[in-house]
This record gives structure tokens, C-alpha cells and sequence, in this order.
């Protein structure tokens, strides 16, 4: 599982912008850079989560960029696996009206949730194929 030194929305972010370089430029310097800030994250643990802070999209951008990454570069057979595990996480702990916050280990609150922490989740989901 991250820590909170791992800065996933910041990860999220550069993993967008190295993405959208390498799309625009054809740079592999890009395509490596997005890989790198992938594969740390990736690395750190099965099931991204945040206890620390609330209100925001904190998952979201990494899961976003990740999504896209693979989806734009045929890397699914790469990543798949683990983006499916943290849609599973997400899913699992979900409330009584089917949503989810940023701490994909724990119960999600039934009330009290920011709508913003509830799009983490979705950024994976719309990239999943069906099952």
C-alpha cells in the first residue's frame, strides 16, 4: 500500500504530461519518463490508498494517466492486473449507494464524502473492457 510520501496525485500528473509529450512529440524521453512515475507508484503496492487527506481527487490523476497511458501505448497486458485489482478495492468497499472514496482498504463513509474523492475510481472504470 502507498504512504502518504507517495504523491500519487503528483505522479498522476507528471505520468499525464510525459504521456501527452511523447503523444504530441513521438519522444521516447517521454514515453520513459511516464513509465518511470508509473512503475514507482505500480511498484509501491497492490491497492493505492489515502487516509490522510480528504476532499480532493487524490487518486484520480494517477488512475487517469495510467488509464490512458495504456490504453494509447498497448500497454494493458502490462498493467491491466493491477489497474483491475484497485477497480476490485474500490468496488469493495464501497457504501450503501455504490460509491467510493480515496481510501480503497476501507469502508467508504455513508455520509460526509466529498464528491470529489468519489471520481478516483471512476477514472479506472471507464477504461476497464467488460467482463
Amino acid at each position: 500500500m502507498q504512504g502518504l510520501s507517495d504523491n500519487v496525485y503528483d505522479s498522476g500528473g507528471f505520468v499525464k504530461a510525459a504521456a501527452d509529450l511523447y503523444r504530441v512529440t513521438g519522444d521516447t524521453m517521454y514515453y520513459n519518463d511516464a513509465l518511470l512515475a508509473i512503475n514507482h507508484i505500480v511498484n509501491e503496492g497492490s491497492v493505492i490508498h489515502n487516509t490522510g487527506e480528504s476532499g480532493h481527487q487524490w487518486a484520480y490523476w494517477f488512475t487517469r494517466g495510467l488509464s490512458d497511458f495504456a490504453t494509447e501505448t498497448n500497454l494493458w497486458p502490462t498493467y491491466q492486473s493491477w489497474l483491475q485489482g484497485n477497480a476490485n478495492a474500490a468496488w469493495s468497499e464501497r457504501n450503501n449507494i455504490n460509491i467510493t472514496w480515496n481510501d480503497w482498504t476501507n469502508p467508504t463513509n455513508d455520509s460526509g464524502s466529498d464528491p470529489n474523492e468519489m471520481s478516483s475510481a471512476a477514472a479506472i472504470w471507464q477504461h476497464l473492457p467488460p467482463p
